[in-house]
């Protein structure tokens, strides 16, 4: 199984950091793909997008358009509906593991709380989910097994954090 990973840095070349830690391929935000935060006109069209909000109706309106292919949970928080936007478009609900890993010791049992109740919900919801590390820099990037067993310890099984490892590929 290959497996990817979503970064939010850029220092050149990562292919071969990035190969020993397991990956394919490490996706650049701002160079392979582009977030947004709220709805705007123009933007690369030829560059997918990922949206992050806090505003449920911007994020379900962007998971309609066909250059969106899923939304980061901002606060580790989606609303149901947001969720069931999600899962009718096909579209993925994207886990940062990075921002819980690499949390201030006083911020980590929170995060890894909030973190724990999304997955939950996404996957009573039966929606898509893909694990990325949205590392910030080099010593944030996990290996692969260290990507899944995070993800096993946020209650995600063995075969679907496979699955949402390498779901990220499929969709760029």
């Amino acid at each position: 199984m290959q497996f990817f990973d979503l970064v939010d840095f850029d220092e050149g070349s990562l292919a071969e950091l990035t190969s020993r830690l397991g990956y394919k391929k490490a996706f650049h935000v701002g160079k392979d793909i582009e977030m947004i935060e709220r709805m705007q006109g123009g933007g690369n069209e030829k560059v997918m997008k990922i949206v992050q909000s806090s505003n449920d109706e911007v994020v379900m309106k962007a998971l309609r358009q066909n250059d969106v292919i899923g939304a980061i949970a901002a606060n580790d928080t989606i609303s149901k509906k947001a969720l069931e936007v999600l899962k009718n478009n096909e579209k993925l609900l994207i886990i940062p593991l990075s921002p819980v890993v690499c949390a201030e010791e006083g911020a980590r049992t929170q995060k890894l709380i909030r973190t724990r109740l999304l997955v939950r919900a996404a996957l009573m919801s039966k929606a898509r989910i893909a694990i990325v590390s949205m590392a910030q820099c080099r010593e944030c990037l996990m290996s692969t097994l260290q990507m899944l067993e995070v993800a096993n310890f946020l209650g995600i099984e063995q075969e679907r954090a496979k699955e949402a490892l390498g779901v990220l590929g499929g969709a760029l």
